[in-house]
This record gives structure tokens, C-alpha cells and sequence, in this order.
């Protein structure tokens, strides 16, 4: 939090600038003539270019505007109300049936403790964390250090859960590597959207 505090002390494109990339922007991501006009501007430049488009999650849908995790990656649901719509004959996913148990285990035995990557709606763990905020963490787009923190938890007796979106783990390969398999640790990998 502080390095992203302090980062906006930098002038807006002066880190692309001394890589040796043009910068345009920041531009209103939402206006199509901005937008236009930057590209236009970029495919005129002679060498590689950043355009910063700034923009808000679900902008012009008033029910998701400032929804973000809500609204992250929805299926079908009415365009007026905003809920969801489910077939009468729907399956539970297997992310609702992974939540489920968790958190059935989490109320009978204290040492499980879990964490995931920015993802809490989405692997199932938002519930935990509001259930057991001292046992369940969202470490935001850190998933080494998700890995690396549950295989210390497991070093010291408890049962870690990491549910992590399939496609991010390759982040953290060398962590589930050196850092669990190698030690043979229990650690449980729970991946959404394999």
C-alpha cells in the first residue's frame, strides 16, 4: 500500500519514459474521441508506446458501478434487476461445493487456515474471510507469497488451503515447487477455473 501510495508521487509516465517507451495519458478510457485521438498519436510515434486509458469497472450499468468483485465474471443475469438467472434444474458449482465444505471443516477444526489472490468471490473464500477473518487472507495479486505463507503455516502444524484461479498459479511454480512439494508439506491447492 505505501509503494502504491508513494508511486503516485512519480509523474505519470516517466517510468515508461526512462524504459525508452513513449507515454500518452492518462486519457478517459470512456471517451472514444480521447481514445481516437491517442491512437492516432501512437501510430505516428517511431517507437513503442504505453497509452494509459483510465476507466471504471461497469461504467454507464449503475448496478455495477463500484461492484467490482460482484460484477468480475458474471454469467447470465436480468439486465433490470441484476440477478443472476439459473436454470430451475442448475448444478451447484464446484467452487460453491468447495466453499461449502471449507467452511464446514474451518468450524470444526481451528488450524485450517487458507488464502487466494485477489480472488476471494471467485475461489469460494469471501465467506471464510467474513466467518474467520484471523484464519482466512486475500493477499491481493501476490500469489508467490500466498504459496510461500501457507507452506510456513504448514511447517507449524496448520492445514492451509490456497484457492487460486488455475491460470495464476504459474506465477507461484517455483514457490508450490521448493516451497511445498520438496519439503512435502500439506498444503491443500484448491484451483478455480481449471
Amino acid at each position: 500500500k505505501r509503494f502504491e501510495e508513494s508511486f503516485k508521487l512519480i509523474t505519470p509516465g516517466l517510468l515508461f519514459e526512462e524504459l525508452g517507451l513513449e507515454y500518452i495519458g492518462p486519457i478517459d478510457g470512456h471517451n472514444l474521441g480521447e481514445i481516437i485521438s491517442a491512437l492516432k498519436q501512437a501510430k505516428a510515434m517511431q517507437k513503442p508506446c504505453v497509452i494509459h486509458a483510465q476507466t471504471i469497472k461497469g461504467k454507464g450499468y449503475a448496478l455495477a458501478e463500484g461492484k467490482h468483485a460482484k460484477w468480475h465474471g458474471v454469467g447470465a443475469f436480468d439486465i433490470d434487476s441484476g440477478e443472476s438467472v439459473k436454470k430451475s434444474d442448475a448444478k451447484k458449482s464446484a467452487t460453491e461445493i468447495f466453499s461449502k465444505n471449507l467452511l464446514d471443516l474451518a468450524s470444526k477444526y481451528e488450524n485450517i487456515v487458507g488464502v487466494t489472490a485477489a480472488m476471494p468471490s471467485g475461489t469460494g473464500l469471501d465467506k471464510l474471510i467474513e466467518k474467520y477473518p484471523n484464519r482466512f487472507w486475500d493477499v491481493a495479486i501476490a500469489e508467490q507469497h500466498a504459496v510461500t505463507s501457507m507452506a510456513a503455516m504448514a511447517k507449524e502444524g496448520f492445514k492451509p488451503f490456497i484457492a487460486i484461479y488455475s491460470t495464476f498459479l504459474q506465477r507461484a511454480y517455483d514457490q508450490v515447487i521448493h516451497d511445498c512439494a520438496i519439503m512435502n508439506l500439506n498444503v491443500v491447492f484448491a484451483m478455480d477455473r481449471a
